[in-house]
């Protein structure tokens, strides 16, 4: 299995070089969900691409944590969302602004009668 693009972004950032940065530790995290228990560095400290395949059942498990983290990261950006209004009376007034998410069904789920 080859690492997803966006970890090997996280690993090639200058971020990435800094061991107390989020880059660092987000790419390490990642890193373990991919191949756990697999990873071996170099003598420069960056990991070596295991040969390992997952099972189906880690893939299923390291896709719901990355569902997860992306959900995570939706609903903390959702609730930092202010906005400044201009009132009629000439006041502005801070406003959290509400997202909604519509679930709407692709053409090919839906139940559309035969003929």
């Amino acid at each position: 299995m080859k690492t997803p693009n966006f970890i090997r972004n996280l690993l090639q950032s200058n971020n990435y070089w800094d061991k107390n940065s989020a880059e660092f530790t987000k790419a390490n995290e990642y890193l373990e969900i991919l191949f756990p228990g697999q990873l071996q560095k170099d003598s420069t400290g960056q990991y070596i691409e295991p040969e390992y395949d997952m099972t189906y059942e880690q893939f299923l498990n390291a896709q719901k944590k990355f569902d997860d983290d992306i959900q995570n990261a939706i609903q903390e950006a959702e609730e930092e969302i202010n906005v400044r209004v201009l009132m009629p009376w000439g006041d502005i007034e801070n406003k959290k602004l509400i997202v909604y998410t519509l679930n709407i069904p692709d053409d090919n789920e839906s139940n559309h009668p035969t003929k």
